[in-house]
């Protein structure tokens, strides 16, 4: 068996591997608390989302039938061109 002093090509993979190893576990200690972070605050972000969804609810039972009168003014508008102030000089229109 002959004895050379290059390393063959195994061990040179498991050299390279190491060193993948090692560059890995340094790049995942500097993302690692990163990642954390922005974690915490996306876990924040959706505990608010969460305690708003309730309100979705009330908001649509409140504005039941708004989409339809906009709509129906809107067409009102139209067919009057425009000119929508009252006999009395008031507008139709409510100030949004």
């Amino acid at each position: 068996m002959e004895c050379s002093p290059l390393p063959n090509a195994q061990e040179l993979i498991r050299l390279r591997f190491a060193e993948l190893r090692e560059q890995i576990k340094a790049i995942e200690a500097v993302s690692a608390p990163l990642r954390e972070q922005r974690d915490d605050i996306i876990q924040r972000a959706n505990a608010i989302a969460d305690a708003a969804k309730p309100l979705d609810l009330r908001i649509l039972t409140a504005e039941a039938g708004l989409y339809q009168a906009k709509n129906e003014m809107a067409m009102l508008s139209r067919a009057l061109g425009g000119q929508t102030a009252a006999a009395g000089g008031n507008t139709a229109a409510p100030e949004s």
